[in-house]
């Protein structure tokens, strides 16, 4: 039988798109020097350069906080592994019954099916019958023998991960959303840091998807778990850091503006 995981439900109070602009752009403005931000439709994110599973963000929305870095470190917990679309499927309820669910965002990778320790980037759709129609998932994992980073679709289409995960769920419909760009870092903040800044210490929780063009990131990804304990200060040194750059690197990204009391985690990108 499937495992039942324990779950802990916090609503959030309603915020409006149009009352998130000023705080965010202010944020933006002190770690970017140019920074716009507008209320549009939400344009066919199944199309380049998004490739999303569903075309649109909107309907039920939701933040789901899965496992978390404890069971990464100090040493990994191999028990903790899920199967996110039935997770997923699992927490439809009340007016989402009926509804398809799209999930996007960051994680760990299935050690038990990629064969070591990797990033995930899940990206798939969920009927309303809870089957899986559209997966379109990655993983990033580090060559042992060249250390050089490996990306690809996670094998058969699984929707498993282990770990940690955190994906920002909604229906996958067509909606207003807000379109941001920055331009120029000048502060010590990233774009999804200093958009969270803009919201601290308010119940708001914002996920999403965005595209780097004509600039580089500087980012980390999981080698193979190490073997021996690995204490915080040392995490640092074990992640492998790469620069890329290019047109249309695509991030998929969940935040919140609190931990809510109960240590989720504030900010997660891939």
């Amino acid at each position: 039988m499937p495992t039942k995981h324990p779950t802990t439900t916090h609503p959030l109070p309603p915020t409006s798109l149009s009352n998130l602009i000023s705080p965010l752009l202010t944020s933006l403005k002190q770690n970017f020097t140019d920074a716009t931000i507008s209320l549009v439709p939400c344009p066919n994110l199944t199309q380049p350069p998004f490739h999303l599973a569903a075309p649109g963000l909107s309907g039920h929305e939701a933040i789901v906080d899965i496992g978390g870095p404890a069971y990464l470190h100090p040493v990994p917990d191999f028990s903790k592994k899920y199967d996110l679309g039935r997770i997923v499927a699992s927490l439809s309820s009340g007016e989402e019954k009926g509804k398809g669910r799209l999930a996007i965002g960051a994680g760990a990778g299935p050690f038990h099916i990629v064969g070591q320790n990797s990033e995930l980037i899940p990206n798939f759709y969920i009927s309303a019958s809870g089957n899986v129609t559209k997966n379109l998932t990655h993983y990033a994992k580090i060559d042992p023998s060249t250390q050089t980073c490996i990306a690809g679709p996670v094998p058969g289409a699984s929707t498993a991960g282990a770990l940690m995960a955190n994906l920002f769920l909604s229906d996958g419909d067509p909606g207003p959303v807000l379109r941001i760009t920055a331009r120029n870092r000048i502060g010590d903040k990233s774009f999804t840091e200093a958009m969270r800044m803009g919201i601290e210490e308010r119940e708001i929780s914002m996920g999403g998807v965005f595209v780097v063009e004509g600039a580089k990131v500087w980012a980390h990804v999981m080698p193979d778990f190490c073997g021996e304990r690995l204490e915080d200060a040392e995490v640092g040194k074990w992640l492998r850091f790469f620069e890329w750059g290019g047109e249309g690197l695509v991030f998929l990204s969940c935040f919140h503006g609190v931990d809510f009391g109960v240590g989720v985690r504030v900010e997660h990108t891939h």
